[in-house]
């Protein structure tokens, strides 16, 4: 499938007899795929299936796309440290400290399992999401992905190719920034097939940025995405990429309650998770 930026070029393109893709609609919760059981609940994010996330294997990479640089192109970032001296965005560096209590919660179950935990988390600033992601099968998608960049909702169109022939039909696809610029769009379609591509699963992606939401239905639709941060449907501002919002914009209050509950889930359902799987060890024990 090619993506054009030109609503024009791509209706000169409509002559083209449609190609065997299934077409592809934006969903909100997934569907079924590789076994990740979580991409069913992504709607109702109190749904926590350690066991699921137990049984896969992870990089221990947390990666962090769409970096600011310098003038000669270097991320401002190499480590923690230098995030604290130049720190972005109120309300990211606590993102990362919830992200942190998530994983130790996962862990408190796999030790529990008697499993080794998961990899030590390894921080890694790219400037550029095609650093990261590629399609190619001998790549690994990171365990945690946080971009900080740009989302537009209409950058791309796209013809759908499951139609008659005498049928045609154009829908816009969302675009994410390749870097932290406001330029240089991928199609959200594009980058998860790279993802899709791609080794392994995403434990965690966070995409605080404008229009975040519409560019994370498509991305899950790779089934390689376990849980998802991306709570804007609309266009934000610089500054603000953090805070909650309603229906209506950022809160005025500026607070991160949402970061929060991420972790009030986490630590809701590992009680539950872990009688759950004691009670099946032990009637494994009686057979």
């Amino acid at each position: 499938m090619k993506y054009t930026r030109h609503k024009e070029t791509i209706e000169e393109q409509t002559t083209t007899k449609a190609s065997t893709r299934n077409r592809s609609p934006l969903i909100i919760c997934g569907r079924p795929g590789k076994g990740l059981t979580t991409l069913k609940h992504i709607g109702d994010k109190s749904y926590i299936d350690f066991n699921r996330i137990s049984e896969q294997k992870h990089t221990g990479e947390i990666v962090i796309t769409g970096c600011p640089t310098d003038d000669e192109g270097q991320v401002y970032w190499k480590s923690m440290g230098d995030l604290f001296h130049r720190p972005y965005s109120h309300g990211f560096i606590d993102s990362l400290g919830a992200i942190g209590q998530m994983i130790k919660l996962i862990n408190v179950y796999m030790w529990n399992k008697q499993l080794v935990g998961l990899p030590k988390l390894t921080p890694r600033f790219e400037a550029n999401i095609r650093d990261v992601f590629k399609p190619d099968s001998n790549l690994r998608n990171p365990t945690i992905w946080i971009h900080l960049g740009h989302g537009h909702l209409e950058e791309f169109y796209e013809l759908l190719e499951d139609l008659e022939e005498w049928e045609e039909e154009i829908v816009p696809v969302p675009g994410i920034s390749n870097g932290n610029d406001d330029d240089d769009f991928i199609s959200a379609r594009e980058l998860r097939d790279a993802i899709s591509t791609m080794q392994g699963e995403i434990l965690f992606m966070a995409l605080p940025i404008c229009y975040g939401k519409q560019i994370s239905q498509i991305l899950i639709e790779s089934q390689s995405i376990h849980y998802s941060h991306a709570p804007y449907d609309f266009s934000v501002d610089a500054g603000k990429e953090f805070y909650d919002c309603d229906e209506s914009g950022i809160l005025p209050e500026h607070t991160l309650t949402a970061w929060s509950s991420w972790v009030r889930r986490f630590e809701t359902a590992l009680p539950s998770a872990l009688v759950e799987r004691r009670g099946k060890e032990g009637r494994h024990h009686e057979q």
